[in-house]
């Protein structure tokens, strides 16, 4: 007689259910402050090279020559429109950097992913990203030999409150009402009317001080 062979039991293991979480909202709310904000949306590793570059051989000349009277137009993170795509356009001055990367809540803070490029021997790095709005924290990461750091931007215009120090994609939409006081300066001449001139000696009060300090 043949021998029917045991069918084999499955043990049916039950997965624990969640437990709620006992966490406060006042515990959540400094938690989303310490770390970085993630935006939702797709990861991407962007090329440099998939868009021309938003600063022109003129800006660079100019700013070489320390005669660009409105760098910081370029230089820093503007949100713009460029080749017909919104998005933030980003520029820094380190000549000494061997490489430098956008980092923020966009991208997780991977330096990976938004590598910018050097435009030519100017020392200024850019980078344009499609798709970015205002309010994005961002910071530079930047590499010189075996050294990897980040640093704020110099030319941002909104930066978080201390303790946290990222830079803030900002575009103010602030108008300026003084069109009536500028045209009445432009009729003074203002080398026939009172001057007052202020002079600070900062060396010298250090000085001083370092002699109140010694006695």
């Amino acid at each position: 007689m043949k021998r029917k062979s045991p069918t084999p039991k499955t043990n049916t293991i039950k997965s624990p259910s969640p437990r709620k979480s006992t966490s406060s909202r006042k515990d959540a709310k400094a938690q989303s402050v310490s770390s970085p904000r993630l935006s939702k949306g797709k990861s991407r590793c962007q090329s440099p090279g998939e868009i021309p570059p938003t600063l022109g051989d003129l800006d660079l000349h100019l700013f070489g020559e320390g005669k660009h009277l409105r760098i910081y137009d370029k230089l820093g993170a503007h949100a713009i429109t460029h080749e017909s795509k919104h998005g933030v356009a980003f520029a820094v001055w380190t000549p000494a950097a061997d490489q430098v990367s956008i980092v923020g809540n966009f991208n997780g803070w991977d330096g990976k992913k938004d590598p910018m490029r050097r435009l030519g021997n100017s020392g200024v790095w850019e980078l344009f990203i499609p798709g970015l709005r205002e309010g994005e924290l961002y910071k530079y990461e930047i590499k010189n030999g075996r050294r990897k750091f980040l640093k704020a931007d110099p030319y941002a215009f909104m930066m978080e409150v201390p303790p946290d120090t990222s830079s803030i994609v900002y575009k103010s939409s602030y108008t300026f009402r003084d069109r009536t006081w500028l045209a009445k300066r432009s009729k003074r001449q203002a080398w026939r009317e009172p001057l007052s001139i202020y002079e600070v000696h900062l060396d010298r009060g250090a000085e001083s001080r370092k002699k109140t300090i010694g006695r």
